[in-house]
């Protein structure tokens, strides 16, 4: 990769970081423990989607894949049970 490519990598990550709200759920039949662990097996399923092998093969060409992981992720969370508040 060259250095302008890397710098573009870093500064849309750093962006996408710094604008994203904080996601914050509730289940009231959960524990908060419970929430850490649905949040992570969303993780992994989302890790494994189409969009984020196509990304990791060349973040630059999938840029739409960083805004869309995080509607991905309050999705997964929702079929989980869990809901924004």
């Amino acid at each position: 990769m060259n250095t302008t490519r890397i710098e573009a990598i870093i500064l849309i990550t750093l962006l996408a970081g710094c604008t994203a709200q904080p996601m914050m759920f509730t289940n009231d039949n959960e524990q908060p423990g419970d929430f850490e662990r649905a949040k992570y097996e969303c993780k992994v399923q989302i890790d494994r989607s189409a969009g984020a092998i196509a990304f990791a093969h060349d973040p630059m060409g999938n840029l739409y894949y960083i805004s869309q992981a995080r509607q991905d992720m309050i999705d997964c969370l929702q079929y989980k049970g869990w809901r924004p508040y």
